[in-house]
């Protein structure tokens, strides 16, 4: 059955911030979803997403990966070297009010053929130094030009090589063949990311218990094929 669509008028100022703002949507307590994919969602016109790959190879710890259609986390070989390479990750979510109060949230990413029959990968909520006023820089190619393994912007220093971790992995993903990798997103991290959007600094995501030449493909953002860029769904409440 189709809620109807109502309208509530707020004669003082609400969680929005304005007074006397009109609403128009489904009754208080009823789930909504929005999702987010450059390109494509929650319209044509979204282009929120920021992502790069982090490597930690001789000559490409300091180089920036952020206009990559497409590249690999887990292990490669490089020359007679082998470096592990993670993907950071952050979208714009900024459609929705502080007011909403988060249900679901979940990250898909999509992945080509892994280099094993099954790989599980784990996802951190992603931080940064506390001298840093913002968060990290996605760039655009090449050495001192974003973020990489050693910096968050191509000259601030990580706190740790490889992109600032908070605390443990919230969630893991076993992947087999083609597939697409999902990931849980914490509610609360996710209503933090509405609340206060200067604290969203995305995730990383890493190959766990890496070995030598583990990897898989993950398409990015700047993926031609709209469907394959990364996208988050988030279910929530509206109206506080």
């Amino acid at each position: 059955m189709i809620a109807p669509l109502f309208a509530t008028i707020l004669l003082a100022a609400g969680c929005s911030g304005d007074s006397d703002a009109i609403f128009f949507g489904p009754a208080p307590g009823e789930k909504r979803t929005i999702e987010f994919q450059d390109g494509r969602l929650p319209t044509s016109s979204y282009f929120g997403t920021r992502d790069a790959f982090l490597k930690d190879g001789p000559g490409l710890d300091a180089v920036n990966f952020g206009i990559t259609p497409s590249d690999t986390v887990g292990s490669r070989l490089l020359t007679e070297y082998y470096y592990e390479s993670r993907y950071i990750v952050r979208m714009d979510v900024s459609l929705l009010t502080d007011c909403s109060e988060i249900t679901r949230a979940e990250m898909r990413l999509h992945l080509g053929a892994p280099s094993a029959d099954s790989l599980v990968f784990e996802a951190y909520e992603a931080a940064v130094p506390q001298v840093i006023p913002g968060t990290w820089v996605e760039g655009l190619g090449g050495a001192m030009n974003g973020v990489d393994w050693k910096t968050v912007d191509g000259s601030v220093p990580w706190d740790t090589p490889g992109g600032d971790l908070s605390g443990a992995p919230f969630d893991s993903a076993t992947v087999t063949l083609d597939s697409t990798m999902v990931f849980d997103i914490p509610a609360e991290l996710a209503l933090r990311w509405v609340e206060e959007p200067l604290s969203n600094h995305g995730i990383v995501v890493r190959l766990v218990g890496t070995m030598p030449g583990e990897h898989a493909v993950l398409r990015a953002r700047e993926s031609a094929a709209a469907l394959e860029r990364p996208r988050l769904l988030i279910e929530y409440i509206p109206g506080g």
